[in-house]
């Protein structure tokens, strides 16, 4: 993976919490600040914790699947981006209700967005990379994009955190498949 793939992938995996975000400034009059620090937070603290629990995961018994490995991320990589594609392209994709100031709401959300995030890690682990650099990024990208996906919500509506899904989507596709063809042809 290239540094280009080690941004990539976890800013891209941020899209799914930037677009919940979305959709929660888009039923809010005004958020507060307090609100959309607490959102991005708990976004940002699992979209790094889950792709680290998947890497450990994945390290423990990647020694016996070390000849298909690669099939392996490429599996989960084209799976979580058919998923954010599918899901981008749903009508009415925001939740009617998704008060995400109640604490038991925003982590149930906030666990649903971060679960591709696991098989990322499990992916990182199939092609031997080191997880931090991208669980950090993953928290930065993710803190951003969610504080950044409340305030644009309540101005610009769920459409644009829609494209962000499916733009995401593609881009997890190609560097699965990169993954793939580095392995195939050129020995990776």
């Amino acid at each position: 993976m290239t540094v280009i793939d080690t941004i990539l992938l976890p800013v891209t995996l941020a899209f799914d919490a930037f677009a919940v975000a979305v959709c929660y400034g888009t039923t809010l009059p005004k958020t507060g600040f307090q609100g959309t620090f607490k959102v991005a937070f708990s976004f940002a603290a699992f979209q790094f914790a889950m792709p680290v629990i998947g890497w450990h995961a994945g390290s423990s018994f990647q020694s016996a699947i070390r000849e298909f490995d690669h099939w392996i991320a490429f599996g989960l990589l084209l799976y979580v981006g058919l998923g954010m594609i599918r899901d981008s392209r749903k009508v009415g994709t925001c939740p009617e209700k998704s008060d995400l100031s109640r604490l038991s709401v925003l982590l149930l959300y906030a666990l649903a967005t971060s679960l591709d995030a696991l098989a990322a890690g499990v992916a990182l682990s199939m092609i031997a990379k080191p997880i931090w650099l991208p669980a950090t990024i993953a928290f930065a990208s993710t803190f951003v994009l969610s504080l950044a996906g409340v305030v644009s919500g309540a101005k610009t509506g769920a459409s644009f955190g829609m494209k962000a899904g499916l733009y995401g989507g593609f881009i997890l596709i190609g560097i699965g498949t990169k993954i793939l063809a580095e392995h195939l042809f050129f020995g990776g």
